[in-house]
């Protein structure tokens, strides 16, 4: 709350006064009439501090009569508690010879008795000789403004003593500097620290943030939430404390914005429920653990494997399970004892683990036989790849006491939905597959097939058909749209095969790919999908659709034949596309098959002015330095981690995804977005790009000029709150 205002003529009573005397007010009708109607209220005092004369307005201010008043001394009118401070300004205002206005706050005694608040501005006045004459004051009455800070005062003294006796710990921080400003006395006990060692400091000084890397933003520090979604926040928060071991506490974060809605300061509750949350940890190690090697156990297996499936919507073999068995143990315990038994389970979980990516399972299901879930190879090649490095971790010989000893595993594997859609089934496909292998010998994986002879026929009977698919006009393509986020506009189309076949229907890419690799027919058609690709594009560009670039997917054979540069040079230059609307998808696999070869095909396709991206990034198991080795435009990140953002682990990795690109200076895509939830998460954390359902399904080129149409042709903003879902 301000001061009271007054007439503005009242305000410059005082300085218009001071050069004249004592005179101009008794004898000037300007001055008198302004002395007496001044709502404000006005007192003529000696130098002495004996009133003279008051205005109606003072008189009313304190209850008194004007001749009760006059010829009084100031002070039997100034509280007591107050009449040191008057003395003293009344000392250096009446007293020095070159002194100005002065102006305090004081509380006046009052007729009945009481005491109101007044704010004092006085000065001199002086005579024709410039001598001072008298001093002259105007009070204005701030008593409600005083009741109002009182009330304030007794306000936040009780939330204070209610927040000092609550068992959570309390502090305030503020928004814009992150410092506290008041803590309560629990949030004292628990950092160790006093009020005055707390005040001033960054909370992230005193709160312990979790210096674990792999935990999420929310997990290390739940008031970055707060402070970019603005909403109150809610989590379970792992710190350090003093005595440096995890404490969990649930925390509740809650914004006080200011008159202009901003973001001022946050309420930071928090409850130690460090002794539950270990009894919980502890329950699900005795329910979920294996105790000899630390990893998860047969119900781990069964809990994951159907949380996967419950949560998993689309199409294709999105979730492997691989059952490995290691060929030597009983051998080990029979001839070196089950202490050297128990120290290659451990040591061989040990490498599993060290092999798998956070978001994978790894169990031991009892005895030497270990099984592990990895969600989302988009194409049974990846399982294939995967297993090839797991083989690769029995590679180097298990010191078992002193003493080097090899062992080989054998996999199998079972894939969701091809080879069961209940975690029975796949479980036990899984088991029959890895009998599979033990037949075929040591250190080797088969895939699960309930009739492996029929199964061959059959594989060659639809090879010999993917070869007549071109000429017989089976294969077609669709195109789905990658969308910018800011503007909503389509920015780009990513090219997608599809084989209608007479018989079995629409065959996924996942099963005739594969086929297409073994058989070497991946070359014809990959060169046809390009080519048809970019006719389409161009033939898109001369009917005056909007600008966009088209993305085709490279397969790794594809990419080790020669020829490829010289194979695009053609098709752009039949096509009459522009190189640099072509962009050309490769995935990790690519990356880690063919090593430092990339980056001599990569510079002369970018010398051609085609751009490069890398799909499915983080499903391939590949190391984060091939990134810095060769000059990708855009990397997609895979949509098994969009699927699932309620993974802690997930939300981690697509975090870092976003930040890596960004200082790589690459752009990032986000496949897979399915729902508005998965957007606002994409775009508060700066994605710009996204393809997926929520906008549209891959269409076919009939269809797609008129998504482009309904998008627009120049940026649209659309507010991520009020998109909804395309397709």
């Amino acid at each position: 709350m301000g001061m009271p205002e007054t007439d503005t003529t009242e305000r410059h009573l005082l300085s218009d006064l001071e050069p004249f005397g004592l005179s101009i007010l008794r004898h000037d009708p300007k001055f008198r009439s302004l002395f007496e109607n001044a709502t404000a209220g006005l007192v003529l005092a000696s130098l002495e501090g004996e009133i003279i004369e008051i205005n109606p307005s003072f008189c009313r201010f304190l209850g008194f009569r004007a001749e009760e008043l006059e010829g009084r001394h100031i002070q039997e009118l100034t509280h007591p508690e107050d009449r040191e401070l008057t003395g003293i300004a009344l000392g250096s205002s009446f007293q020095a010879e070159t002194a100005g206005a002065l102006t305090l706050e004081k509380r006046y005694l009052t007729k009945e008795g009481g005491s109101r608040w007044g704010q004092v501005t006085s000065s001199r006045l002086y005579d024709n000789a410039g001598n001072p004459t008298c001093l002259i004051a105007m009070i204005q009455d701030i008593q409600k403004l005083k009741d109002v800070e009182e009330r304030l005062r007794a306000s936040e003294h009780f939330w204070k003593s209610m927040l000092d006796n609550m068992d959570d710990a309390v502090h305030i921080i503020d928004a814009e500097t992150g410092k506290i400003v008041w803590a309560n006395a629990s949030f004292l006990r628990e950092s160790g620290r006093a009020l005055d060692e707390v005040i001033a400091r960054n909370c992230h000084d005193i709160c312990f943030p979790h210096p674990d890397a792999q935990l999420s933003a929310l997990e290390r520090c739940p008031l970055q939430q707060i402070l970019s979604s603005g909403q109150t926040t809610r989590a379970e928060h792992r710190v350090k404390g003093v005595d440096v071991r995890d404490r969990y506490l649930e925390v509740t974060l809650s914004p006080i914005r200011g008159d202009d809605a901003r973001l001022k300061t946050i309420i930071y509750a928090s409850r130690d429920v460090t002794r539950r949350r270990r009894a919980e940890l502890e329950a699900e190690q005795l329910t979920y653990n294996d105790t000899l090697t630390g990893l998860g156990n047969r119900a781990m297996i069964v809990d994951q494997l159907t949380r996967k499936i419950n949560s998993d919507q689309a199409d294709g073999d999105k979730i492997a399970v691989f059952m490995i068995d290691i060929d030597q143990f009983k051998k080990v315990n029979k001839t070196l004892g089950h202490a050297a038994g128990d120290e290659l389970l451990q040591t061989v979980a040990m490498r599993l683990r060290q092999s798998t990516r956070r978001s994978d399972t790894v169990a031991r299901l009892g005895g030497d036989e270990f099984a592990i879930i990895a969600a989302g190879p988009p194409e049974l090649r990846d399982t294939a790849a995967f297993a090839r490095k797991l083989l690769d971790v029995f590679k180097e010989p298990f010191n078992l006491s002193g003493l080097d000893v090899f062992a080989t595993p054998c996999i199998g594997i079972a894939l969701y939905p091809h080879d069961g859609l209940s975690v029975a089934d796949l479980l036990k496909n899984a088991d029959l597959a890895l009998e599979q292998a033990k037949q075929a010998g040591l250190n080797t994986y088969r895939h699960y097939s309930a009739k492996p002879n029929c199964d061959a026929r059959n594989r060659l009977m639809l090879e010999n058909d993917l070869r007549r698919a071109i000429d017989l006009g089976q294969l077609f393509l669709v195109y789905q749209p990658q969308i910018d986020i800011d503007s909503g506009r389509t920015f780009g189309v990513e090219a997608l095969v599809r084989w209608q076949h007479p018989e079995h229907g629409l065959i996924s890419p996942a099963r005739f790919i594969p086929l297409a690799e073994e058989s070497g027919y991946i070359l014809p058609l990959s060169a046809w999908i390009l080519r048809t690709a970019c006719a389409q594009a161009s033939a898109w560009r001369r009917q005056g659709l909007p600008s966009f670039q088209l993305a085709v997917n490279l397969s790794g054979c594809q990419f080790r034949a020669p020829g490829l540069v010289e194979l695009v040079k053609k098709v752009l230059a039949q096509t009459g596309l522009p190189a640099a609307s072509l962009e050309l998808e490769l995935t990790e696999t690519i990356l880690m098959d063919t090593g430092p070869r990339v980056c001599g095909v990569i510079e002369e396709l970018k010398r051609l002015g085609v751009h490069i991206a890398i799909d499915d990034f983080g499903t391939g198991y590949s190391s984060l330095a091939y990134l810095k080795n060769f000059a990708a435009d855009r990397i997609k990140i895979a949509r098994e981690f969009i699927c699932d953002l309620e993974d802690k682990g997930n939300r981690a990795i697509v975090e870092t995804m976003l930040a890596m690109g960004g200082a790589l200076g690459m752009h990032v895509l986000a496949e897979g977005v399915e729902t508005q939830s998965q957007l606002d998460f994409l775009a508060l954390r700066g994605c710009r790009e996204v393809q997926g359902f929520y906008f549209s399904k891959p269409l076919p080129d009939l269809e797609l000029p008129d998504f482009l149409a309904s998008t627009g042709s120049h940026p649209k903003v659309v507010p991520i709150s009020n998109r909804k879902p395309r397709g």
